[in-house]
């Protein structure tokens, strides 16, 4: 996360496939179901995906929930928690110590075959860094088709002295013997005089929010992402949700990061805006790495570092942090000591009353 939104379902990234979990001990846990897609037999007029949600003690929470709807004429869906439910987007609380659930209803029509699916994200109020997401997909009359592809992410990061624009190419495959549609979507976290865009290649459109690609079997094209840079020193990010057609709930996250400014000593620049973040040094990396916090304010700090699944894998909970530039290194080891694999974590640092989180990316 950093300036992320942490997201984690399904990853098929890197050679390496992470499950989906309660994302970050933050102010609220919730499980995305493995059994977020599910075939029902035509006729069935209602399926409910029970997913828990809960605040993390001790104190309350209150989460935005963002629902949005792809469903077929006729269908028709809702989500529900606490015994009240809604249709749209709303704001609801978490009691600590209360073990909550989060409902999503789909409706579908009783005559006709078809697929519908739900997104849901939640984000918390008090820390608005702190989201995970989730797809639930229902096919009514009909099987829950396989899907695979593959979208290699791992050149993600960018550092640049100077220039007008930032490039990404991440290869995208189908592995399997039918065509797929690829439902991508960017979200964006820029400077204000900052722009993104995103095309498929060879010979696709391009995007600045949401986009199709269609594969073809055993091809691989490219997701071809374009950062426009303003003239200041500065960071960006792009998170990106890279869904299947044929089974929406098969999702893959990728994260792209530039730095524009002079990083030769390893630490934002001064024109940077001076407000706390966080940065990794180097990210993606296959031996140590260091989380660099700029400008906090002085005191104690803590530092978690979670992989995929939610599992805290090494801490470092009595840090004593100074004003200005603080460092911390994690050689990529667990708290026993051990090398972790290579994939995605994550990590939180309280500092200053504030929390900062970001992504790590361990490489072979």
């Amino acid at each position: 996360m950093g300036r992320r939104a942490l997201l984690v379902s399904l990853f098929i990234l890197l050679g390496f496939v992470a499950t989906p979990g309660s994302l970050l001990a933050g102010n609220f846990t919730f499980e995305c179901p493995s059994n977020r897609y599910v075939a029902v037999p035509l006729g069935q007029e209602k399926h409910e995906f029970q997913t828990p949600l809960s605040a993390v003690p001790p104190g309350d929470d209150y989460v935005d929930v963002s629902f949005e709807t792809h469903l077929p004429d006729y269908w028709s869906a809702s989500w529900c928690h606490s015994g009240s439910c809604y249709f749209s987007d709303q704001r609801i609380r978490l009691v600590s110590g209360v073990v909550g659930r989060l409902d999503v209803d789909i409706f579908p029509s009783t005559d006709t075959p078809g697929m519908g699916w739900v997104d849901i994200t939640i984000r918390s109020v008090a820390d608005p860094l702190d989201v995970t997401r989730c797809t639930y997909t229902l096919y009514s009359g009909m099987p829950v088709p396989s899907a695979f592809y593959t979208v290699d992410s791992s050149d993600n990061t960018r550092w640049l002295a100077s220039g007008d624009y930032a490039e990404f190419f991440s290869p995208i495959r189908d592995n399997l013997s039918v065509a797929d549609t690829l439902l991508v979507h960017m979200i964006p976290s820029l400077p204000a005089d900052w722009g993104a865009q995103f095309c498929r290649l060879p010979g696709g459109s391009c995007f600045f929010d949401r986009g199709e690609f269609p594969l073809w079997p055993g091809r691989t094209d490219s997701l071809w992402i374009e950062v426009f840079l303003g003239a200041a020193p500065n960071t960006g990010g792009l998170d990106f949700v890279i869904q299947s057609k044929r089974n929406p709930s098969i999702a893959q996250y990728a994260y792209y990061q530039v730095f524009l400014g002079d990083w030769s000593a390893g630490a934002p620049p001064a024109t940077v805006d001076a407000a706390a973040r966080t940065f990794i040094v180097p990210n993606p990396s296959a031996g140590p790495t260091s989380i660099v916090l700029q400008s906090p304010a002085g005191g104690p700090g803590e530092l978690a570092i979670f992989s995929a699944d939610g599992r805290v894998v090494r801490s470092f909970p009595r840090l004593s942090l100074a004003g200005g530039i603080v460092s911390v290194r994690w050689d990529g080891g667990d708290d026993r000591g051990e090398s972790v694999p290579p994939g995605i974590y994550y990590y939180r640092l309280l500092a200053g009353g504030a929390s900062h989180r970001g992504t790590i990316v361990r490489t072979r």
